[in-house]
């Protein structure tokens, strides 16, 4: 995960899955022990953000993965980019796409696995794991 991917690989969906499913499995689980039920991860630098949010909501029989993307001015934020998307724990692998937006319009997930390129590497700056009474 230390090499930026080429733009190719995003050419299709299931590439861009691939990538996006290797980005949750390093940056995301990892950190947390076995017993998690959700993961709330932030990244950021001096210009750019990243929240990771994996848990399993009450209305839900399936663990969503929620990704921002934002841009960072001084003590502001602001989302640029959207993906919510089931996750399955068993299998480490994403799932069903739920929500994909770019500037606030909806998109594709390749789009936004070519967008998320530029936040791949962004340093984790805080991580909260926890246990879910419905995991």
């Amino acid at each position: 995960m230390n090499q930026r991917p080429d733009l190719m690989l995003f050419e299709n969906t299931e590439k861009a899955l691939q990538w996006l499913t290797q980005w949750v499995i390093y940056r995301v689980i990892p950190i947390a022990d076995q017993e998690w039920g959700e993961i709330h991860a932030e990244y950021a630098d001096a210009s750019s953000y990243v929240t990771a949010y994996l848990a399993k909501p009450a209305d839900e029989k399936v663990f969503l993965l929620t990704l921002e993307l934002g841009v960072r001015w001084e003590e502001q934020h602001r989302a640029t980019a959207c993906l919510v998307i089931e996750w399955a724990r068993e299998t480490q692998t994403l799932g069903q796409l739920r929500n994909v937006l770019l500037d606030g319009q909806p998109s594709e997930l390749r789009l936004f696995a070519r967008r998320m390129i530029d936040f791949a590497q962004v340093p984790r700056v805080r991580i909260d794991v926890g246990t879910a009474h419905n995991a």
